[in-house]
């Protein structure tokens, strides 16, 4: 662990605060603050003017303080003089009108004059702080796409046609593969072409969320060429938002932008219902949050920062965060890789847009049941920090996800509740609940150390995706197909082959219909092979009849019309088997499932059981020596069982069955006479 520390405003601050801040920072172990990501209006009051001082002095202190300073591009809220000079940098919205002054991200990503501008205060920062060795890098803008980021002026309109053309080539490719003469749409020139709308061609739309996508990673590059051009030598990250859960930027191209990936994480207020659209209570589950972290993990399979962590509440009043949260969720960053934690915020805001949410501190500054519990857990990992730095899971069990399965996705019309990472994080839960480890990975990941590989709503296929399935297949993988996969070209428009497409060798079966149940409807599942557990299982949503060619059947429908027919098959291939999932069945079937698939995988469980599915087990790996870490996301005492022998990370105790843990307790083993 490299870094703990704080998101840090000291421009809302009477500057006679800042030292004291920063005495109880150091005394709680900080050593980072993150600075100025809100701050334009304070850092250039009118165009070309620059007012550095009180933010330089701000480092200085900090660095008096063992502190040292991860400073923000500002530009995700221009000032008010900007936007005088130039309303035509706000962004317009789906209905055509166009935003006001008055919240955060109000330009349009595409705007010309607004690069401008991010260039020259871009600029201006880095080359002030070019030398100052107590700013160790810098974050790009802030939570990019966390609003809603399409924007519908004239100039994105003339920026998606252009993205078009240099795409398609002819305005008769683009019809044909659009299918635009379905209604009537076809175009004669690409300067016809309009903005899509929700609801609008789904090969429109889907084009649509990859333009967007791009332009926030052109506008990051952008950024990044600035800083890079004054000072090389310093990190640049960005503060991925939505507990990593964003879904309308593609974050495996971000990530490879970035020295370092980091994210936002708020396992209790923000989860991935919140990038769908439901706002309504959503029950809490840590495997949740543990599948936030792998994704993040997984963008550059290497240690990330978490930018801002969950204190307290925030504006969603849902599970009230209890003494002890705060301490679990720093071990579960901790343990997926994180290098960095920084708490957001230091101090509680008494004005502005976010002053309901809790800090380390209220607004008084006085240290308080909050402040004491982070200072005792990074005293706590500061005390193992030598022996757990840079260890990182190294899994045997892989998640493909993929961005443009998710937007193909997007438009609810294969079911309005069937959303692609629901999907996908059922698959998650499952194996957390089972105590099995998985990396997620972009879909032509190199597949080779993986025995198990799960491929959930692979939607989109084409034949470079279907070969690389094939192939680990062949080679003697495990592969785990789900519902909805091999249906669409990367057009968006569905195969006019025999479905799955490119998959129906590999998983040994053809999909002879598609349909969906009603709502919360469901159908019934159970096993035909006495190798499961006899019972009926539920399964929601969608459902696929198949016709077997070589595949073996494992699980029939029980219910309705369909009833006998195959839900769930196995395939040999090769030296491997592909299952496929024609539904969306229950965790609890999952699990089941999963029992046989990875112990026929030879893929072992971190333990053997445990006394809740809210107790995480994370394996991480370091110079040939393995740790396991244990957290109890509960207020009451659990126990694992364990799978093999371990010992505390100090060698004073040594556990070969059970491990004992309090309530929101934790604990950091090392096995036992381990090589890797």
């Amino acid at each position: 662990m490299k870094y703990f520390g704080a998101s840090y405003y000291p421009e809302q601050l009477d500057p006679a605060e800042i030292r004291p801040d920063a005495r109880l920072m150091q005394e709680a172990g900080f050593n980072l603050v993150r600075l100025g990501e809100f701050a334009w209006s304070r850092l250039e009051p009118e165009e070309g003017r620059f007012e550095f001082d009180w933010l330089e002095s701000a480092v200085a202190i900090m660095a008096d303080h063992g502190i040292r300073s991860l400073l923000c591009t500002p530009t995700a809220a221009p000032p008010k003089w900007l936007m005088d000079q130039c309303q035509e940098i706000y962004p317009v919205g789906v209905d055509g009108r166009r935003r006001e002054f008055g919240m955060r991200r109000h330009y349009c990503v595409n705007n010309v004059e607004y690069h401008g501008h991010t260039r020259r205060i871009v600029t201006a920062l880095a080359e002030r702080f070019k030398d100052n060795v107590n700013v160790i890098g810098y974050q790009l803008d802030n939570e990019f796409m966390a609003e809603q980021p399409h924007c519908y002026c004239e100039t994105c309109r003339r920026a998606f046609q252009a993205w078009l053309l240099a795409k398609f080539g002819t305005v008769e490719a683009l019809n044909r593969r659009w299918g635009t003469a379905f209604w009537s749409q076809s175009y004669q020139r690409f300067e016809q072409v309009v903005l899509p709308r929700p609801g609008h061609n789904p090969s429109a739309m889907l084009d649509l969320h990859r333009f967007f996508s791009d332009a926030f990673l052109d506008y990051a590059r952008l950024q990044t060429g600035c800083l890079k051009a004054v000072s090389p030598e310093k990190i640049v990250t960005h503060n991925i938002c939505s507990s990593g859960f964003l879904y309308l930027l593609d974050l495996h191209l971000l990530g490879a932008q970035l020295d370092v990936v980091a994210v936002d994480n708020y396992p209790l207020s923000w989860t991935l219902e919140n990038e769908y659209g439901n706002r309504d209570d959503v029950p809490y589950h840590p495997a949740m949050a543990s599948l936030a972290l792998s994704i993040i993990r997984g963008l550059r399979h290497a240690p990330f920062w978490v930018t801002e962590a969950q204190t307290g509440r925030t504006f969603r009043p849902r599970q009230l965060p209890e003494p002890g949260m705060i301490r679990v969720w720093t071990q579960q960053e901790i343990a997926h890789g994180a290098e960095a934690v920084l708490w957001f915020h230091w101090r509680q805001f008494s004005t502005g847009g976010e002053h309901l949410l809790q800090a380390v501190l209220e607004c008084d500054g006085k240290p308080r049941r909050r402040y004491f519990e982070i200072q005792q857990t990074i005293r706590d990992l500061q005390a193992v920090a030598p022996k757990l730095a840079a260890a990182l899971p190294c899994p045997d069990v892989a998640i493909i996800r993929d961005f443009d399965c998710d937007w193909a996705l997007d438009d609810g019309r294969t079911h309005p509740d069937f959303r692609y990472l629901r999907h996908l994080y059922l698959y998650y839960r499952a194996l957390f609940e089972q105590h099995v480890n998985a990396d997620i990975i972009q879909p032509l990941a190199d597949l080779q150390r993986y025995k198990v590989v799960i491929a959930p709503a692979l939607v989109l296929m084409d034949e470079t995706r279907a070969t690389h399935l094939h192939q680990f297949v062949q080679a003697g993988g495990t592969l785990v197909v789900t519902v909805q996969s091999g249906l669409r070209n990367f057009d968006n428009g569905f195969h006019r082959t025999t479905l799955p497409a490119g998959l129906t060798e590999l998983c040994g079966l053809e999909i002879e219909e598609q349909n969906a149940l009603k709502f919360k409807d469901t159908t019934g599942l159970a096993p035909l092979d006495g190798g499961f557990a006899q019972g009926r299982y539920e399964a929601s949503l969608l459902f696929e009849l198949v016709k077997l060619t070589t595949a073996q059947p494992l699980f029939q429908y029980t219910d309705l019309w369909f009833e006998g027919t195959p839900a769930i098959t196995a395939n040999r291939f090769g030296k491997g088997t592909a299952y496929y999932i024609a539904t969306v069945p229950s965790v609890e079937l999952l699990r089941e499932l999963f029992t046989r698939i990875l112990t026929n995988a030879k893929v072992l469980p971190n333990l053997t059981a445990s006394s809740s599915p809210h107790v995480e087990s994370i394996k991480t790996f370091k110079e040939g020596k393995e740790y396991l870490h244990l957290i109890n996301y509960t207020r009451e005492t659990q126990t694992a069982r364990l799978a093999e022998r371990y010992e505390s990370l100090n060698g004073s105790e040594t556990f070969a069955s059970t491990v004992e843990l309090k309530p929101f307790g934790t604990a950091m083993l090392q096995r036992v006479s381990y090589e890797l």
